[in-house]
């Protein structure tokens, strides 16, 4: 769905955790996102939610 543009908005909560190299978030075989920043909302001192649009860049 991601590879088809079928998403309006991408909605993220961050919650920093130092875990070693990590897993990408949608795979490896997808081709990068170029995402615009719509919103950066800290809800507690402990994470934050991330609101991105697909840019037509």
């Amino acid at each position: 769905m991601v590879e088809q543009g079928l998403f309006d908005e991408y909605r993220l909560a961050i919650v920093p955790v130092v875990l070693g190299s990590g897993k990408p978030l949608f795979g490896r075989n997808l081709s990068r996102l170029r995402l615009k920043l719509l919103e950066a909302r800290r809800w507690s001192s402990r994470y934050v939610v991330l609101r991105h649009a697909p840019s037509s860049q």
